[in-house]
């Protein structure tokens, strides 16, 4: 059990205090008995060591750090760990070296009488300057810092947190042979000796526990496993060939194409979106046209949607870009109709269409009139379709034969409309 709230707020106020060192020790163990030293100890060691501490308060803390386990030896000092935290300068370190300091927890460790005599703000003013010391001023604490660890060493090694302690009250040294006896060791030890015992492993760093892993057996390979492939350490480099390639005409045609599908393009704009089509054909399958957006395309820029349609002719999408042209219903926008029978009008001079394609065609534009109820809106149409008609009978792209019977019938039912009369005039000299 570690200090109380209430309790580490009375040990942050004697780090705060402005009086001599000697008076602080006082006041400190006039609030934390002996039991409760070793608790407070362990609470200051983790402030310095995270570097929570102003520099006026570490100097305090070091001073009651130290004087709480000052009559023993300092080898066997359970926080002697921290100390040398500060005055040995390493990467791993949580908190910036200061050579003041060192000087400082030298005088500390040599018994100097002169700290007591200041406050911790009076020590940080008065070791400014400060230059750190020697090694040989630092040889005394390492030597006790190496058997430290040789004292520790023994317990480090094992899997688990042993249940038996040494018992340091009965570790003493013969006056007579100043050899040190065998340590007692104690089954059942006090509360505060078991901590302490446990602490000097967490803050020396030096308990590793063994990791026992055996060894694995090398098992036999199967017939049915791959074979390990080691790769020819001179394989030739595949090389990039559209690195460094200017790839700024396909984001023209992208933005040109984004635009088209959603208003009419101005004259210069469709020169460009073209002269990129003719330099590189490839653009048309990366300039976000799809067969659900032709309708869009067809509506607002037709001539863009006849070179498009060219460019995919020899592409497996064509069929798609074809079914939509089909099924498009020709009743309800009448520009989206016109749009439609110049781009395939177009086509149908440039390239060789499906002649199955084009009956449909033909069949989707009589149906779209017959359709229609308003009559107005029905003989504009008409108009339109016969117009197509004669245009693709005229330039023999469409086997009259084919579809006679289809168009005469077309021609009877609107022969009030002008233009369905010289059809079906044509029709009859064709005949």
């Amino acid at each position: 059990k570690m200090l109380e709230a209430k309790e580490i707020s009375q040990l942050l106020s004697l780090l705060d205090d402005d009086n001599k060192l000697e008076n602080v020790l006082n006041l400190f163990y006039q609030k934390f008995p002996k039991g409760e030293c070793f608790k407070a100890g362990c609470t200051l060691s983790v402030l310095l060591n995270e570097g929570v501490l102003r520099d006026s308060q570490r100097y305090v803390a070091f001073f009651i750090l130290y004087d709480i386990y000052k009559s023993d030896n300092l080898s066997a000092h359970p926080f002697l760990p921290v100390f040398m935290e500060a005055i040995i300068p390493h990467s791993m370190s949580s908190t910036e070296f200061s050579p003041a300091e060192q000087e400082f927890i030298v005088k500390l460790t040599k018994g100097s009488r002169e700290i007591t005599k200041f406050s911790g703000k009076e020590h940080f003013k008065r070791l400014q300057s400060s230059q750190g010391c020697s090694s040989t001023e630092l040889e005394h604490i390492q030597q006790q810092y190496n058997l430290y660890l040789n004292q520790n060493q023994s317990k480090s090694y094992t899997p688990g947190i042993s249940p038996i302690f040494v018992d340091s009250s009965a570790s003493t040294i013969s006056s007579s042979s100043q050899q040190q006896r065998a340590p007692v060791l104690s089954e059942d030890p006090s509360e505060e000796t078991l901590i302490l015992n446990l602490v000097k492993h967490c803050l020396g760093q030096d308990f590793y526990p063994e990791i026992v892993s055996p060894v694995l057996p090398l098992i036999a390979p199967r017939t049915t496993e791959l074979f390990w492939l080691n790769a020819d350490p001179l394989a030739e480099p595949l090389w990039d060939y559209t690195m460094g390639v200017d790839t700024s005409g396909g984001t023209q045609v992208r933005e040109i194409m984004n635009k088209a599908l959603r208003v009419p393009l101005q004259s210069q704009e469709e020169e460009e979106f073209i002269s990129e089509l003719k330099k590189d054909s490839k653009l048309v399958y990366h300039c976000g046209i799809t067969p659900r957006r032709l309708p869009d395309l067809l509506e607002n820029n037709p001539r863009i949607a006849i070179e498009v349609l060219q460019k995919l002719m020899l592409s497996s999408q064509i069929t798609d870009y074809f079914s939509v042209l089909v099924n498009m219903n020709m009743s309800v926008n009448m520009n989206l109709s016109l749009h439609s029978m110049e781009v395939v009008n177009k086509l149908a001079t440039t390239v060789d269409l499906p002649p199955e394609f084009i009956r449909l065609y033909i069949t989707n534009c009589i149906t779209s009139c017959q359709n229609i109820k308003d009559k107005y809106i029905q003989n504009r149409l008409v108009r339109l379709v016969c117009v197509f008609l004669q245009s693709l009978i005229r330039n023999k792209i469409v086997n009259v034969q084919e579809v006679l019977v289809e168009v005469q019938a077309f021609c009877i039912d609107f022969s009030r409309v002008r233009e369905a009369a010289l059809l079906f005039r044509l029709l009859k000299e064709m005949e």
